[in-house]
């Protein structure tokens, strides 16, 4: 709006840009509905371990590093990694082994 006021935008960039901006509030209120609708009546997610993994390898690739590490911080406690050496390089073949969630 100050934009606006002080005329370094244009009446019609600023409707453009309001008009994108209530789009994205009901996107995201929308969202959040849905959000709300996984939580049964008694109030426990209906997500379980098993659909955050499959989630989380469909789109682990999607997320920044930050949000990655964050992820990490948050729901894991520990991870188990096999390195087997491998002839003629520094590098090993890395295997996660076993992965331990936080307890809620």
């Amino acid at each position: 709006m100050n934009f606006y006021i002080n005329e370094t935008l244009d009446f019609g960039s600023y409707r453009a840009m309001k008009k994108q901006i209530y789009t994205n509030r009901d996107f995201i209120r929308n969202e959040l509905a849905k959000l709300s609708a996984t939580i049964d009546e008694a109030g426990e997610p209906t997500i379980t371990k098993e659909d955050i993994i499959t989630n989380l390898r469909d789109n682990w690739e999607n997320l920044s590093d930050p949000e990655k590490r964050q992820f990490l911080m948050r729901f894991i406690k520990k991870i188990v990694v096999l390195n087997e050496p491998m002839e003629g390089t520094l590098k090993g073949n890395t295997i996660i082994t076993g992965v331990e969630f936080n307890e809620r």
